[in-house]
């Protein structure tokens, strides 16, 4: 029997000298989804939702600029969060009651649906596209000790930063905002009381067990986001006894990439980007279906607690997979998608030095320092470049900062940079091999020498952006289907009265026979619109010159799609595209000396 409802006149009390709130039933979140329709939450999500570090996610676009190419792609993180929170919660209980042996707990489901609630706090500006900023910049440092010197007293970029390590320290902060911290020295108790907000003590399960969350039930949710042992740890203290590691993959499944954020923003991001799909369903009885067994993992043969899936969701899963693959084909680098990408990387770099974000006690941060500072990580939206507006075009601000704002005021006008041309790399070509490996700079060095001496000196380094671009299904040149594990209907059925240690071991179904699962190749882009003419010509050049055929290449003026261009029913070509989601490692955006040379078109 859970405890009644504390007095309104006990909400507000005084303990430990801090003016606290005590968390209620009231403060459950509802709200009517696009995909989902009605969501409910517990209260101890509510909470969340409510503090300034979730409600910056309204600003942050779940796919960046693609809004610019796909007029309906202006769904942002925030709704995508709470869609995750929901799946994720779903998926926890439907195992739960399907294997009631598993013990899973009420507080157990609650972290699991707080993890895929928090998980995407650490995105920044324009989401994938900060890191491509990121990694912009570091190249331009590097090869700059000019640059370099205009940032010695900034704090450097943390090594092998990810968004996901952006997520923990926002969660601290969020957590700080509550009044709340996480005490490593007593794991077992209630978060720790720092100040005003919210009674640790109320932060709890909204069932008859009554369970209040504690220090290692938030390692848990950091853990389940950041995919292993937090920094610092080489184990794991949230769950970390054998048969609890399935609770791990349900947000983030590093074993196959099945899990809820994915069939979140596949079914969201399809709805408004992908052509004829109109209400795209959330595979219920995939979800629904979803169990747990043993699984064996990697060529050791080792056997862990997997989540796995009945026999007759195979082709389930292959529709999952191949929707990964249209969606990054289609959508998240569509060329044009694509060129507006590499011009707000471009217009960030330029103006990172000067769009400074100004912390309380006066201090400054340049935009690629943000994820050192939880409270300048906090300004770090998607309106703060809107800035730029405000400044006159004046070179004492510096030239990078004018010529940041030129090309702003070109991206609102729609003047993209132009698409020239692309080539599709043979991975068992050692020409091609040769070519894949070839750094983006070096590419355009090469072809720019095989240009004819003019007066007026031709194309400039500049005046070309190359994006290398990597599709595939999940798992690169795998199947990633592969990496899944089935059971069949009359072990399902048994799985009830099953212990944990007796469970049946799942199988991988037979191998899907396919050429490939991934594509990967070379575009090349003119920064100005009356050059792209020369670079494409001079792109067929280089291309023959490699190869004896050249490939297709047609230079055209990129467009927006239109309203009803979206939502028509006729079949897309299928060009390759740079990945826009967390697979980024094989995407590279061209790194030219933007900060020290004109960009003027």
């Amino acid at each position: 029997m859970s405890r009644p409802e504390r007095s309104p006149e006990l909400i507000k009390r005084q303990r430990c000298g801090f003016n606290l709130r005590t968390v209620t039933r009231n403060d459950e979140f509802k709200v009517k989804d696009e995909i989902h329709s009605d969501i409910v939450l517990p209260p101890v999500a509510g909470i969340f939702i409510q503090t300034p570090q979730f409600q910056r996610l309204r600003d942050i676009l779940q796919l960046g600029v693609t809004f610019r190419v796909f007029e309906k792609a202006n769904h942002n993180r925030y709704e995508h969060s709470i869609g995750v929170a929901h799946l994720a919660r779903f998926m926890c209980q439907s195992i739960a009651e399907a294997q009631p042996l598993l013990n899973c707990t009420s507080k157990d489901r609650l972290c699991v649906l707080l993890a895929g609630l928090l998980h995407d706090l650490g995105h920044g500006i324009f989401s994938h596209i900060y890191e491509q900023f990121l990694e912009r910049m570091h190249s331009l440092l590097k090869k700059s000790a000019r640059l370099r010197a205009k940032y010695k007293n900034f704090p450097a970029v943390p090594d092998q930063w990810a968004h996901e390590t952006a997520s923990l320290m926002m969660i601290d902060a969020a957590l700080e905002s509550l009044g709340l911290e996480i005490d490593l020295k007593n794991l077992d108790q209630p978060l720790k009381q720092i100040g005003d907000g919210i009674d640790a003590k109320s932060m709890r399960v909204f069932d008859e067990t009554d369970s209040v969350l504690t220090s290692r039930d938030l390692c848990f949710v950091k853990e389940m986001i950041f995919g292993g042992p937090l920094p610092g740890h080489s184990k794991l203290m949230g769950r970390p006894e054998w048969n609890e590691e399935w609770l791990y993959q349900i947000v983030s499944n590093a074993l196959s990439g099945a899990d809820v954020d994915k069939m979140d923003y596949y079914a969201r991001d399809s709805k408004k980007t992908l052509r004829g799909v109109r209400d795209p369903p959330i595979d219920l009885p995939m979800m629904s279906n979803a169990r747990v067994a043993w699984g064996e993992c990697g060529k050791s043969g080792s056997k862990n607690l997997m989540i796995v899936y009945p026999q007759s969701m195979h082709g389930n899963a292959c529709k999952f997979f191949q929707r990964r693959f249209e969606l990054h084909d289609e959508a998240y680098q569509e060329k044009t998608s694509a060129a507006v990408s590499i011009m707000m990387t471009d217009i960030l770099c330029l103006a990172d030095i000067h769009l400074t974000l100004i912390l309380k006690d006066g201090s400054r941060l340049p935009m690629s320092r943000a994820m050192t500072s939880p409270e300048a990580y906090l300004k770090l939206c998607d309106s703060f470049v809107a800035q730029m507006e405000n400044f006159s075009i004046d070179n004492s601000n510096g030239s990078s900062l004018v010529e940041a704002k030129k090309l702003y005021e070109r991206y609102q006008k729609g003047d993209f940079y132009t698409f020239a041309g692309e080539y599709v790399v043979n991975a068992n070509d050692s020409v091609d091999a040769e070519m894949w490996e070839m750094e983006e700079n070096d590419l355009i060095e090469e072809m720019l020498q095989l240009q004819v001496p003019s007066f007026g000196g031709g194309l400039q380094e500049t005046d070309v952006a190359v994006g290398k671009f990597s599709i595939h299904h999940g798992k690169r040149d795998r199947d990633p289907v592969a990496a899944m594990r089935f059971i069949t209907e009359q072990e399902m059925d048994s799985l009830r009265q099953i212990e944990v240690e007796h469970l049946p071991t799942a199988k991988p179904c037979s191998h899907r026979t396919r050429e490939s699962f991934h594509k990967k190749g070379i575009r090349f882009f003119s920064r100005c619109a009356k050059k792209a003419p020369a670079v494409e010509d001079l792109f067929k050049k280089w291309i023959k010159e490699r190869k004896s055929v050249p490939t297709y290449s047609p230079c055209e003026d990129l467009r927006i799609v239109s309203q009803e261009e979206a939502d028509g029913e006729s079949e897309w070509s299928h060009g390759n595209v740079v990945s826009q989601e967390d697979e980024l490692g094989e995407d590279r955006h061209a790194c030219n000396d933007w900060m020290l040379q004109s960009t003027e078109c």
